[in-house]
């Protein structure tokens, strides 16, 4: 087994081949996380090039369905192939609104490694989550269909045992509005202890 460490973990964009489940239709996942250091600090990366599949071959670009599997990705499978490297992060900062499904991940790691309740766990890792956005702007948030969410991760609020009106809802400006769509930044900023954004000069040159 690994030695278990705790760490605190930058998650930015990342888009390697899909390795969640629910992506890939329980399918074994076939994605690689080789590691390189990254100035004083070990990271890790996905190597899509193996899979050539749409959600690795290109960062940008791409209909909603590859970017929702690329997030997820990024957000559920980057913090369980930490786990299974044997490292728990303490805090996690989430660049953009892009990771922000780990901390749902998370929320639901807590309540079955603990035996907490839905909003206790989540008041937990709230704590040790914090959000960034550098493109306060409609362009550089993603924003999904509710039912493209529902297809990729309908079993996920079943394990958080809340409704599907509830997960949706964390990503809508009005939780009750049933038009909504479902925006990932509004997910980070609900699930996250601290929230800032990038210096104004960035932000300046980032609008349209």
């Amino acid at each position: 087994g690994h030695e278990k460490r705790t760490a605190a973990l930058h998650f930015s964009q990342l888009a390697p081949h899909n390795s969640v489940r629910a992506v890939n239709r329980g399918r074994r996942p076939n994605e690689q996380c080789p590691s390189a250091a990254v100035g004083r600090r070990p990271g890790l990366g996905g190597d899509g090039a193996r899979g050539g599949h749409a959600a690795s071959v290109q960062l940008y670009g791409g209909d909603e369905e590859t970017r929702i599997q690329q997030e997820i990705v990024l957000g559920v499978g980057g913090l369980r192939a930490l786990r299974r490297l044997g490292i728990e992060p303490a805090v996690c900062h989430m660049n953009e609104g892009h990771a922000a499904f780990l901390a749902l991940e998370r929320t639901m790691h807590r309540m079955k490694k603990d035996g907490l309740s839905y909003e206790e766990a989540m008041e937990v890792e709230r704590a040790g989550t914090v959000f960034t956005t550098h493109t306060p702007v409609p362009a550089g948030i993603d924003i999904f269909e509710p039912q493209l969410v529902e297809k990729y991760l309908g079993r996920f609020w079943q394990d958080l045992g809340i409704s599907r009106d509830d997960f949706i809802g964390l990503g809508r400006w009005n939780p009750k509005n049933p038009f909504e769509q479902f925006n990932m930044a509004l997910l980070a900023l609900r699930t996250t202890s601290a929230a800032n954004a990038a210096p104004t000069d960035e932000l300046a040159a980032a609008s349209p």
